[in-house]
C-alpha cells in the first residue's frame, strides 16, 4: 500500500509529464499544464474547504509510513457514514489550530487521474486507460489505508483531476485533433475572444497565482515559465541553439534529469525559508522552466520558424 501511495504522489505525475515534453513537446506540454493544474487545484480546495484527515479525528489510526505516533487529541470521531459530514467540534479545533494538513480533495488521486487518463487521451493507446483506472483505484485505496484520506477525498480527487483533463480535452480538441495550443505569428485564432482566453491563461491565470497565493508560489512560477517558453517558440520559434538532436527516449530522460537538477536548486534558495528566498526562487523557477522549453525543443531538433498547424 505503501508503494501505491508513493506512486500516486503529484512529483511522479509531475516527472511523468516532463518526460513526455523531452519526447513530444505538444502532447508533454498539455499533459504539463493539466499535472500542475490539478495540483494547484487539489492545494487550494484543500485550504478551502478545510476537512481534517482520518488521522486527526481518530488517534487509534496509526502512522504507518513512519514511526512517530498519532497525538492527536481526538478518539473515533470520524462521519458515520459516507453521506454524513464530520463532527463539527472537531472541524472547528483543526481549523483554529492551523498545523493539520487538509485532506479534501486528494491530490494524489487528483494527479494520478490527470497523469494516466491524460496519458490516455494523447497517445490514444488503451493501456494506458486501463493503467489510469488500475492507479486511481490503487492509490485511491492506499490513501485510505495509510489514514491520510476518506473515501470523500478520494471520490473529489478523482472529480478534480477528471474534471481539469476534460475541459482542456474541450479546449484544444477540434476535428479529432489536438490543435495549436497558441496561435502563431502567421496564424491568427479563430476570433479576438479565443485569442484573449488563450493569453489570460498563459500569463494572467500563472501571475495571479504568483501575487495571491501564499503557499503555490512555486507552482504558479513554473506555470508561468513554461508557459511563456511555450508562448515564445510559437511567436518566434526556436532559436538555433548548438545542441544535439537526441532520440525521443533519450530526450524525456535528459529532461527529467534537468529539471530534477533545478528542483535540487530551488530548494536549496528556500532553505532559509525568508520571503527574499521565497522571491528569488519564484523568479529562478520562472527562468527555469522558460529555458527547460526551448533546451526541450532544441533537442528535438525543432527549427525557427515554426511549422503551422494547418
Amino acid at each position: 500500500m505503501l508503494a501505491f501511495s508513493r506512486a500516486g504522489a503529484p512529483v511522479v505525475a509531475l516527472a511523468i509529464a516532463v518526460f513526455l515534453f523531452g519526447m513530444d513537446r505538444k502532447k508533454g506540454f498539455l499533459l504539463l499544464q493539466v499535472v500542475i493544474a490539478a495540483a494547484i487545484g487539489a492545494e487550494l480546495l484543500k485550504d478551502l474547504i478545510a476537512l481534517p484527515r482520518p488521522l486527526y479525528v481518530d488517534n487509534a489510526i496509526r502512522f504507518l509510513d513512519n514511526v512517530r505516533p498519532n497525538e492527536a487529541p481526538f478518539t473515533g470521531m470520524g462521519a458515520e457514514s459516507f453521506w454524513s459530514v464530520l463532527p463539527q467540534s472537531v472541524v472547528d479545533y483543526w481549523r483554529a489550530d492551523g498545523s493539520a494538513h487538509w485532506g479534501m480533495p486528494s491530490g494524489h488521486v487528483s494527479a494520478t487521474v490527470a497523469v494516466w487518463a491524460g496519458l490516455s487521451l494523447l497517445t490514444r493507446k488503451p493501456a494506458f486507460a486501463g493503467i489510469a483506472a488500475f492507479m486511481a483505484v490503487g492509490v485511491g485505496a492506499s490513501r485510505m489505508y495509510l489514514g491520510k484520506h476518506f473515501l470523500a477525498d478520494v471520490v473529489g480527487g478523482a472529480v478534480l483531476g477528471g474534471t481539469i483533463l476534460f475541459i482542456a480535452w474541450l479546449a484544444v480538441m477540434r476535428d479529432g485533433r489536438i490543435t495549436p495550443f497558441m496561435p502563431s505569428r502567421r496564424r491568427r485564432s479563430r476570433t479576438i475572444f479565443h485569442e484573449v482566453l488563450y493569453y489570460a491563461y498563459l500569463v494572467a491565470v500563472p501571475v495571479s497565482g504568483l501575487l495571491l497565493a501564499d503557499e503555490q508560489q512555486l507552482a504558479f512560477a513554473a506555470l508561468l515559465g513554461l508557459n511563456l517558453g511555450h508562448l515564445a517558440i510559437r511567436r518566434n520559434g526556436v532559436p538555433r541553439i548548438q545542441l544535439p538532436v537526441l532520440p525521443a527516449l533519450l530526450r524525456g530522460a535528459v529532461a527529467l534529469a534537468l529539471l530534477v537538477l533545478a528542483a535540487l536548486g530551488l530548494r536549496t534558495l528556500l532553505a532559509g525559508e525568508t520571503a527574499l528566498a521565497q522571491y528569488v526562487a519564484a523568479i529562478a523557477a520562472t527562468t527555469v522552466m522558460f529555458l527547460f522549453v526551448y533546451v526541450a525543443a532544441s533537442m528535438s531538433g525543432e527549427g525557427s520558424p515554426p511549422a503551422v498547424s494547418p
